[in-house]
């Protein structure tokens, strides 16, 4: 079935469940195969071979199912110096024509059965623009810059990357990017400079994106998918008692306080990364079911997307995984989107996957409903009894 407007009715045992919306599943794409050194294909993006095999496979996920895809795009050397998947810090104008010539690409996409797709985009800070790295006092990145000048590359990359995206559209009039996020897996507490960098380029980097009308944010971790972790109902925090008994939140509440006490915004859907693993003998279906339980409980009014997990290359196990949040979707409304990683290690540590994707084994697997029992035809008293034979 489709995974883009599901409008179903469910029994969960005694429990009826009416879900009516968009749930999207999709893949972070930035490789033509599982070789992400070699096939990654941004930085390529004006060859002809390299645009011509991309636009093959975004057409062939599309027909998949594939209604959402994620561009991940790592900054990493001054601009002079970027190739292969490295991009220049900030982005050069190269590295802005080609994203903007493969958002472009996206839009016109159209699959068989007429639905379009949206894009999310991703920043990376590695090496140059590696801000939770010092190797010279008062510097950060393994470039040595100071702190302006650090913040002054990363407004520089934010605005050149909104504003390469924002004018795009599809053929429909809708943006193609639905979102850009400007780091992934916040951890205050546990990234060095973290705090400076929400401080100092996120809230720069949200208000601009809302000018030019883009969705700008970021996204959160699942403090461990570890099932002895995840199922800790004896976790207490001395700091903040009120994910007391939801320790899988760690990680995503010390940051979103740090937003909240320091005027950034939080976002209204709390995308997330999220892999699940030494599962013990818990399920998959397990482990998510009681993750999103803690989210409801203390993020009452906030939705959920997954923006990172695995994609095993074993299909039962795989299957399993996508079910597990696909279920939670139909059961309570969110995730709203499952987006599963690639490569490198998408399948676990070391295993690296490649198009093509199944993306059926995320989406909403229901069953129709039993045909109903034949209706007997009506009953004709025979005989002294009057009954029916």
């Amino acid at each position: 079935m489709s995974s883009r407007t599901v409008a179903l009715l469910l029994t969960f045992g005694c429990l009826t469940v009416s879900v009516s919306g968009q749930y999207d599943v999709g893949a972070n794409y930035h490789a033509t195969t599982s070789d992400f050194e070699g096939s990654s294909f941004i930085k390529h993006y004006d060859q002809p071979a390299i645009r011509a095999t991309v636009l093959t496979q975004l057409q062939g996920m599309a027909d998949a199912g594939a209604t959402r895809l994620k561009l991940n795009l790592w900054q990493v050397l001054s601009p002079e110096e970027s190739d292969n998947w490295k991009l220049g810090f900030p982005l050069s104008a190269a590295d802005l024509f080609n994203i903007q010539t493969y958002a472009q690409d996206v839009a016109n996409i159209q699959a068989q059965d007429g639905h379009r797709l949206t894009l999310l985009v991703g920043l990376g800070w590695l090496w140059c623009a590696e801000y939770t790295v010092s190797i010279a006092p008062g510097t950060v990145g393994q470039c040595s810059y100071d702190w302006p000048e650090f913040v002054s590359r990363a407004r520089q990359s934010a605005d050149g990357l909104l504003q390469t995206l924002a004018p795009i559209v599809r053929p429909d009039g809708v943006k193609v990017v639905e979102t850009v996020y400007l780091d992934g897996e916040l951890m205050i507490g546990a990234k060095a400079n973290q705090e400076a960098f929400l401080t100092d380029v996120y809230g720069y980097f949200v208000q601009q994106a809302q000018a030019l009308g883009v969705n700008g944010t970021a996204y959160f971790l699942i403090a461990s998918g570890a099932t002895d972790e995840v199922f800790d109902n004896g976790f207490t925090d001395g700091q903040y008692p009120a994910i007391n008994g939801h320790k899988s939140l760690y990680w995503i509440y010390r940051t979103t306080e740090f937003m909240r006490l320091n005027g950034l915004p939080i976002p209204d859907r709390l995308d997330v990364s999220f892999y699940p693993h030494n599962m013990g003998s818990y399920t998959y279906a397990q482990v998510i079911h009681r993750v999103w339980d803690d989210l409801q409980a203390v993020y009452p009014t906030h939705t959920v997307g997954v923006v990172e997990t695995y994609y095993f290359p074993d299909q039962i196990q795989r299957r399993a995984l996508g079910q597990a949040y696909a279920n939670e979707y139909l059961a309570r409304g969110m995730p709203t989107q499952t987006v599963f990683w690639t490569t490198p290690n998408g399948g676990g540590d070391g295993v690296n996957v490649g198009y093509p994707f199944v993306f059926a084994d995320y989406q909403p697997s229901v069953l129709p409903d039993p045909p109903p029992p034949p209706v007997p035809p009506p009953c004709r008293p025979r005989g002294r009894s009057g009954k029916c034979k």
